[in-house]
This record gives structure tokens, C-alpha cells and sequence, in this order.
């Protein structure tokens, strides 16, 4: 990956009329740093503004895979619709048509509320 990242990096066209190239790509957010998440980084001056505004207005959604170890449905409770933080999330329509397969998990990281829905795909025994 460290041979991977920079020439995935290189510009490969020039920017928009009104936009220019930053000298050197700009990490313009960890998403999720507390749990290795990802990256965002800009090229152009235009792509960290818009970005920047998407944080802002807390309009990025995203979306992970992720392998877990132990029973995760005894542990983690369905969406109850009595529960305040989780009763009233506006899902999106994707998560909408699976609403009862989800789990979620809410609390607060670095004193932020946050909100995860995860549904289980398949599992295992060891």
C-alpha cells in the first residue's frame, strides 16, 4: 500500500475552470480516526471545499464491513422505536427496506453522540 498511495495520489487531469491543484494532496478528514477509519484527501482546492461542507453539514453517510468476534445479536439490541436517540434517526431509504435486520449501537465518542447501524450478514462457529 505505501508504494500504492502515492501514485494513486498523482493528478490525472487538470483542474476545472475557477479551480486550481493543491501543490501537494491535503487530508482534509480522518473519518472515524478512533477506529482506524478513513481518509479523505483533496486534490484541487474545489474538492477540499466541498468536502469540508459535506462534514460540516453532516451530510456524508458511510458505510463499512466489518468482521466481529463473539455473539454480537445477544449483545447488541434492534432498533427500539421507544428509544429516543435511535427512535428518531431519519434513516436512508437503503437502510429503510432493511430497518429490521438492523442493530444499532449509540453513545458518545471524544463527547459526541454518534450512532451506528449494522446489520449482520452472515455468521460462524469456531
Amino acid at each position: 500500500m505505501e508504494h500504492a498511495l502515492p501514485l494513486l495520489l498523482q493528478t490525472q487531469q487538470a483542474a476545472e475552470a475557477g479551480d486550481f491543484e493543491l501543490p501537494m494532496p491535503h487530508a482534509v478528514h480522518r473519518l472515524d480516526y478512533r477506529v482506524g477509519g478513513l481518509l479523505l484527501v483533496a486534490k484541487t482546492r474545489k474538492t477540499e471545499v466541498d468536502l469540508s461542507a459535506q462534514l460540516e453539514r453532516h451530510s456524508v453517510t458511510k458505510q463499512y464491513r466489518a468482521i466481529l468476534v463473539g455473539n454480537v445479536r445477544e449483545k447488541i439490541p434492534t432498533r427500539d422505536r421507544n428509544k429516543p436517540g435511535v427512535a428518531s434517526i431519519e434513516l436512508p431509504s437503503a437502510l429503510m427496506e432493511i430497518q429490521d435486520e438492523l442493530h444499532f449501537l449509540d453513545g458518545e465518542i471524544d463527547n459526541k453522540q454518534c450512532l451506528t447501524a449494522m446489520r449482520i450478514v452472515s455468521t460462524t462457529r469456531r
